[in-house]
């Protein structure tokens, strides 16, 4: 078996082992999500925590849409997805060798997606994969923006949470600008990859830095920051 699906059956184990909701366990049973389940659970409580907070449901790197399915689902508000559907971007120049890396390996046709599956870069019609992976779930209030941030994250109304899922510097660092505005009081952005890329954790620190009203409020795995005012 290997390190993925090794992976990916500790990952189903522990949601087995708790509460997880159906629509999480059905995520991962049908390998639509690299996130682990303390991820996954972060997004469950983060539903929770922004009850009373205005706002859609934003996400920057939709990926299979596995994730985006948990938060439209567990929310129950609209849904704005935001990627390329396609094969990832090369990361720039604010980013470092791991990276590069990856992406090298990406390039290389050598990374394997959840469950050992092919990488969704690889797959032919993504956008059509994922329009159709939401509907699957019942899901209608969905809207797939297809492109780079820089391009097409422009946001109109208020955000409850965002889901920044990107493994680059510049990516992340546009989102959250982009992002900012319409992130009221009490909102959520949660950085996915915070502790996996030196270039995720510069841009988020820099954002942090230059915005005082947002705070680290927990970081499994993860970091989730909280408008505070």
């Amino acid at each position: 078996m290997s390190a993925l699906s090794n992976k990916q059956q500790e990952i189903r184990s522990a949601i087995q082992s708790s509460r997880a909701p159906a629509v999480v366990r059905a995520v991962v049973d049908r390998h639509l999500t690299y996130l682990t389940w303390p991820r996954l659970h972060s997004l469950h409580r983060a539903c929770r925590e922004i009850a009373e907070v205005p706002g859609d449901i934003v996400e920057c790197g939709v990926g299979l849409g596995g994730s985006g399915v948990v938060l439209a689902a567990l929310s129950g508000r609209p849904y704005h997805g935001y990627d390329v559907f396609g094969m990832v971007p090369p990361p720039g120049p604010s980013d470092s060798f791991d990276a590069h890396a990856h992406y090298q390996q990406i390039a290389g046709g050598h990374v394997r997606g959840p469950g050992g599956d092919p990488y969704f870069g690889y797959r032919r019609d993504l956008l059509g994969t994922v329009s159709r992976t939401f509907a699957d779930f019942g899901l209608t209030r969905v809207t797939l923006h297809q492109g780079r941030f820089e391009d097409t994250l422009r946001p109109a109304g208020p955000i409850a949470i965002a889901h920044v899922d990107c493994e680059w510097h510049d990516p992340v660092a546009v989102a959250l600008e982009r992002l900012e505005p319409c992130l009221r009081t009490g909102a959520m952005a949660i950085v996915d990859d915070y502790f996996a890329y030196a270039g995720v954790r510069a841009a988020t620190d820099a954002f942090l830095r230059a915005h005082p009203a947002f705070q680290v409020v927990r970081s499994p795995e993860h970091v989730v920051i909280r408008r505070t005012a």
